[in-house]
């Protein structure tokens, strides 16, 4: 029995080569975090690390600095007690220079 399949269009390639990417950076962003020490669930952390960079660009947006945006996201992060200020800090310098290279450096 032969299968045949069908060709795989641009958009569809474009697709999944934007998936990769995502992949490919959120393993990228899991990676610097467990280094780090930070073993939390990969999913939660990876929702952190996207929340934090719209966070920062509201805040930037809002006349911010860079670390001051940072610092302010991490003490709200590490105020609810589950995570240290240390983690919180790695946590949205990590995201920002993985998810959201347009807010990395300012510390």
């Amino acid at each position: 029995m032969t299968t045949t399949m069908a060709p795989v269009t641009t958009e569809e390639q474009t697709f999944s080569q934007a998936e990769i990417a995502a992949q490919s950076a959120e393993s990228a962003y899991i990676t610097t975090l467990s280094r780090a020490g930070i073993n939390y669930d990969r999913s939660t952390l990876i929702e952190l690390g996207k929340t934090a960079c719209e966070s920062l660009t509201i805040a930037t947006d809002q006349g911010l600095s860079k670390s001051a945006a940072k610092l302010g996201l991490a003490q709200q992060y590490a105020s609810g007690g589950s995570i240290t200020q240390k983690e919180a800090i790695a946590i949205v310098s990590s995201a920002a220079g993985t998810f959201c290279p347009e807010h990395k450096g300012g510390y």
